[in-house]
């Protein structure tokens, strides 16, 4: 039975595979859960994993509600948290016709081979600011992802009560102001027309641009897109 607020968390044990096993071998192959305030259904048959991934996987396709889509990854535009839909299949697009072709990966060879995140001296390896910078980045986002979010498991009206929000917010202004420079850089380089090679952003700028986004919704498209590379 399911409990307010917390739902059916009370029956779930610190190995979850486990307590799943435990309840699909009393209730059967198909049990329906509330995790806090979030729906689930665990599905523990071949035949019904089939159906689910398989048959009816577009019914199940989209994501669920994590709060990082929604502070570090500009409200859900990134690929990889935006929820099934018209957006997500154009940047599936995107990615399959422009960005992910073999002749396209084949032409950023030379780049792939001669950019580089490390300067090496004489004796040690030393890495560079820009690299520095985004390393830390990786890293704080990383560990606000792997981190519990009550706001994840309550009603949307009570998101606001999860103390890590200014947090993410802190994280969010410091990689958006980095992805920025980067932005800023490449499209000075592609409007003066230099002969210097293109690489994946250059692309995806050119090719996000032909859609006819514009202002700061283009920008925000584009600082998402870079962070999912």
């Amino acid at each position: 039975m399911g409990l307010p607020l917390i739902g059916h968390l009370h029956l779930l044990g610190r190995m979850l595979h486990l307590s799943f096993q435990a309840l699909s071998t009393k209730y059967g192959p198909i049990v329906f859960l509330r995790l806090g305030m979030v729906p689930a259904v665990v599905i523990s048959s071949p035949e019904l994993v089939k159906e689910v991934l398989k048959i009816q996987d577009a019914n199940f396709a989209s994501r669920p509600y994590l709060i990082m889509g929604e502070y570090n990854f500009y409200n859900f535009r990134d690929i990889g948290f935006v929820p099934y839909g018209d957006y997500w299949k154009r940047m599936r697009k995107l990615c399959a016709t422009e960005l992910f072709t073999v002749k396209r990966i084949e032409s950023f060879q030379g780049i792939l081979m001669s950019k580089r995140f490390f300067e090496y001296g004489e004796h040690e390896a030393e890495m560079s600011s820009e690299a520095e910078d985004f390393k830390h980045i990786v890293f704080e986002i990383t560990e606000q992802m792997l981190q519990f979010h009550i706001s994840e498991f309550v009603p949307a009206f009570m998101r606001r009560i999860d103390w890590k929000i200014p947090e993410m917010k802190r994280i969010h202004a410091r990689q958006d102001k980095f992805l920025q420079r980067i932005l800023d850089a490449h499209k000075a380089r592609l409007e003066s027309n230099t002969s210097q090679p293109k690489d994946f952003m250059d692309t995806m700028l050119q090719s996000l641009k032909s859609e006819g986004a514009r202002g700061e919704e283009q920008s925000q498209r584009y600082r998402s897109k870079l962070l999912s590379r």
